[in-house]
């Protein structure tokens, strides 16, 4: 919103134009969209990883002891 020196809602239909590309203020709110589910994804499938090896390195431990 900085860089197209609009404020209030002339800003936020500006930035949503341009990140819409050829399709637009629709095409921008689609790829927010997008980008969210895709940032919501990432998120749980790689702190799902991070709680398995965790898991898993505690089994191998615990059994190493006994």
């Amino acid at each position: 919103m900085g860089t197209t020196g609009l404020t209030g809602t002339a800003a936020i239909t500006a930035a949503l134009a341009f990140l819409g590309g050829p399709m637009g203020v629709l095409g921008g709110i689609a790829v927010l969209g997008i980008v969210g589910l895709i940032s919501e994804t990432l998120a749980e499938t790689s702190f799902e990883d991070l709680l398995i090896a965790i898991y898993c390195q505690r089994r191998l431990s615990e059994q190493e002891l006994t």
